[in-house]
Formats: C-alpha cells, sequence, structure tokens
C-alpha cells in the first residue's frame, strides 16, 4: 500500500531525521553505569574511524614572578666579557667598527670589570652609553684582568691603579680636589664619569658628604656601594 504524505508532514518527518541522527553520536559516546565511560571519556574517534586516546594532563600555564623575570632579562643582555664581534654588533646603536673596538679593548686591558668601564671604550662616551648600558652585563666568570703592569690574575681586583696615588696607594680619594686620572681609578668610575663628577663640582661646589656624588647624573646606587669606601671629603 502506497502511503501519500503531504508537503507538511514531509518537513516534519526530515527534521525529525536529523534530530535522530544529530543525537545519535552523544548516545553512544556517553558514559555508561558500569563504568565504561571512563574509556570512552579517554578516546575520540579520529578520521581514520580509529579511536585516538587523549592524554590527561594537570599542567596549567602560570605567570612568572617578578625574580624569575629578572633572571631571564638579566639573562637576556649581551655580556661584555665573552661576546663576539658578532654578538655586540646585536647591541642598539653599535656598528661593526664600534663592536670591533670593545674586543680590542677587552684584548689590550683585559675583562671588564662592571657594565660602567665600556665608557673607556672609545666611542662610548656620553649619550651612546646611555643607550646601551640596560642591555648589557658582565661574567666575570673564567676572566683574566689585566692592571697597569701587564700583569694578569683570575679574580678582579675591584680597584684600578691611579697615575697620581688615591686608591692604588690605600688613601680615600678626596672627591673635593681628585682629578679625573684619581676620579678614573675609582671602581666603577671611567673617564666619562669622572670628567661629570668634576663638572658637577663646578657647577655646584663642593661636595658636603660623600652620599652628595649620587646627585651627579649616571651614578647610581650600585656604583656608589663599590666605591663608597674608597672616597672622602674634607
Amino acid at each position: 500500500m502506497k502511503i501519500a504524505l503531504t508537503s507538511e508532514q514531509k518537513w516534519i518527518f526530515g527534521a525529525l531525521v536529523v534530530v535522530i541522527l544529530g543525537a545519535a553520536p552523544s548516545y553512544f559516546m556517553k558514559p555508561s553505569a558500569g563504568g565504561s565511560g571512563a574509556a570512552a571519556s579517554s578516546a575520540r574517534v579520529g578520521d581514520s574511524g580509529d579511536e585516538v586516546p587523549i592524554v590527561e594532563t594537570t599542567w596549567s600555564p602560570r605567570t612568572m614572578t617578578g625574580d624569575e623575570q629578572r633572571v631571564l632579562h638579566e639573562t637576556l643582555k649581551i655580556d661584555l666579557n665573552h661576546s663576539d664581534v658578532e654578538q655586540l654588533n646585536g647591541l642598539p646603536n653599535v656598528g661593526a667598527s664600534t663592536a670591533q673596538a670593545i674586543v680590542d679593548y677587552r684584548t689590550a686591558h683585559g675583562c671588564f670589570r662592571d657594565v660602567d668601564e665600556l665608557q673607556n671604550v672609545k666611542g662610548f662616551g656620553g649619550s651612546k652609553f646611555d643607550v646601551v648600558k640596560d642591555h648589557i652585563r658582565v661574567d666575570v666568570k673564567g676572566c683574566v684582568f689585566k692592571d697597569g703592569g701587564g700583569e694578569s690574575s683570575d679574580k678582579p681586583s675591584g680597584r684600578k691603579k691611579s697615575k697620581r696615588g688615591g686608591a692604588a696607594d690605600g688613601k680615600p680619594v678626596d672627591i673635593n680636589t681628585a682629578d679625573e686620572d684619581e676620579l678614573d681609578a675609582l671602581p666603577g668610575i671611567g673617564k666619562a664619569m669622572a670628567r661629570k663628577i668634576i663638572q658637577y663640582r663646578e657647577d655646584n661646589g663642593r661636595f658636603s658628604s660623600i652620599d652628595e656624588i649620587t646627585n651627579v647624573p649616571g651614578v647610581k646606587e650600585s656604583t656608589f656601594e663599590k666605591f663608597k669606601d674608597y672616597i672622602t671629603v674634607n
């Protein structure tokens, strides 16, 4: 017997088929009461029809702590003592010739004792040093340091020799009367910084205390800690 369906009945029948087909996968993938659902929930059907296991993990992303961020940032800086010309050339505002000048200075004087010593390299006075100082670091591991006589040591002395006494002979340097060479002999102070100290003294008068030297542009607290025991004011 042939059954004739109206267009409305055909539409309803078609809708029911769509609903049934859509619900079928969810029904068959539903965990059973007997505990087989664990296997079903840990697998999915791949494109080839085979079950592909789903690996569950408890890992979740986390935000780095402040100390971890600082360590990472410091590690990513360019090390003045162990980087070659190509790596140094990657510093901002540093070209191949300037990078070579850093390597030449290192060959002639030994390893850098601190970041501020870069100011002793030709071309790194003033603004250029300010551009790169936050992108560099000094790793003294395995380094050789040379003094004025060409001798070397595996450990930094922490102090430079002065041509006119001062820190080199054990006497504290009077920052109110010291010249450029005496200031340059202080750890962490290069010729460029020595000139800034003298310029500050000429513009503002005598230092009233050793702490006042931190008012000189470029003399940070960390730098001051390196040489504060070697200076005085009279």
